[in-house]
């Protein structure tokens, strides 16, 4: 193992079984196998599956490493065997030093000791001495913050107290390398920004290999972004180009996660065309009048549609309204409600609608319809907006931005322009 690496993840396979069966034969002759000291075969049997399918990775000290990936992309698997609470199938794993992990609020705490009982058996089970955790124990319950309630059983303590039992912990043993599932998702907006704070802290020493679905957290702490689809590594790089690998793969699977379309037809109707009075409709997204397929969190949000007007109408309304995956209305926009009158000749028609980026994070579907006054002459399902946070971001979130200074202004959340 090389002196500058922390941890060394050589060709690892992690196979299971999509039965419920307590044994198959061909695991019981992977056993024996493997106490006669032969290979393990990888291949898959009947009714086999890779959770982890050849994953190799290397990771040196000081190293932020961001893993992150689709439910069932194998990030858990790969931290419980990086842990040792699994074995792998086939494949070596190498740790240099001490590791320090906070991956499920429950492991190694029991919910009939207290707080600083669970401190003791925690740390002992990280193989701190007892005179070693005498030493830190102040410390911990001062990180903790859990001073009035430290002494009371853990079956009290509420799901973000436990995070902030669990972190302190972990955390104060000064591991070397320091493993996170989710706990910033899980504690408040202050002891989160401190939990960053102490992640910072150890960074001299130690390495990070943090998994989390929020890409702000990701953005903020790491260096480093790994992007784990269906057992394998994809991407292994800079945080922005890890980021945008990572919404691409949500993209791909959120064709089978769209808005059903009976959802959208029970909100507004069937798809409808009435070709007699408009043909050949196109809605995008679009950046300066160019389509595009994503924007970043506060970049501002372009719609362009256009379309052939066949002969003239009285009045012309377009409405767009825009959903969550859930099917929910989110908001909608409208010509008529913004006072704007459409030139209504026959013959192409372009309009295009911006407005300050508010939405989250996240996939949204659009409709488009399209009236003569109050008569609907066209309906029909627009694009997916997506919405990615490529960006740098400090705490929950980040409203957009406008900084004057003497004569230079800021464009929002961008560089310092003239003014």
């Amino acid at each position: 193992m090389q002196t500058d690496h922390i941890l060394e993840i050589e060709s690892v396979y992690k196979k299971f079984r999509r039965s419920s069966i307590a044994f198959s034969w061909g695991e019981i002759f992977d056993v024996v196998g493997s106490v006669l000291g032969r290979r393990i075969r990888p291949e898959l049997r009947e009714d086999e599956f890779y959770a982890l399918n050849d994953v190799s990775l290397t990771i040196s000290r000081g190293e932020r490493v961001g893993l992150i990936g689709a439910n069932g992309s194998g990030k858990s698997t790969l931290l419980k065997m990086v842990q040792g609470l699994i074995l792998p199938t086939d494949g070596e794993i190498r740790i240099a030093g001490r590791l320090g992990a906070l991956i499920e609020l429950s492991a190694g705490l029991e919910p009939d000791l207290t707080g600083r009982e669970n401190i003791y058996l925690r740390a002992a089970l990280m193989g701190l001495s007892r005179k070693e955790i005498e030493r830190k124990i102040e410390a911990i319950i001062e990180f903790s913050e859990l001073e009035e309630f430290i002494d009371s059983p853990l079956r009290n303590y509420s799901s973000g107290m436990k995070v902030r039992l669990g972190f302190a912990v972990t955390s104060c043993i000064e591991p070397d390398l320091l493993v996170l599932d989710e706990v910033l998702a899980v504690g408040d907006y202050r002891f989160k920004q401190k939990c960053m704070g102490r992640i910072n802290n150890l960074l001299e020493d130690a390495s990070v290999i943090l998994v989390s679905h929020s890409m702000n957290d990701i953005a903020l702490v790491c260096n480093r972004v790994v992007v784990l689809d269906k057992g394998r590594i994809i991407y292994d790089g800079s945080v922005d180009e890890g980021l945008t690998t990572y919404m691409q793969c949500m993209n791909k699977a959120s064709k089978k996660d769209d808005v059903d379309i009976k959802v959208l037809e029970e909100r507004l109707g069937p798809t409808f065309e009435n070709r007699e009075r408009l043909t050949d409709l196109d809605f995008s997204l679009t950046r300066h009048g160019e389509p595009v397929e994503k924007v970043d969190l506060h970049d501002p949000l372009e719609l362009t549609i256009t379309f052939n007007l066949v002969k003239e109408v009285e009045r012309l309304v377009v409405g767009i309204p825009i959903y969550g995956k859930d099917g929910k209305l989110v908001t909608a926009l409208s010509s008529d409600r913004s006072s704007m009158r459409i030139k209504q000749n026959a013959g192409e028609i372009r309009l295009t609608v911006s407005f300050p980026n508010i939405l989250g994070e996240g996939i949204y579907m659009t409709n488009v319809v399209i009236a003569d006054g109050g008569e609907t002459v066209f309906r029909q399902r627009g694009p997916r907006l997506i919405v990615s946070a490529t960006k740098r971001m400090f705490g929950e979130f980040s409203p957009p931005q406008r900084w004057v200074a003497n004569d230079c202004v800021s464009a929002p959340n961008g560089d310092m322009t003239d003014e």
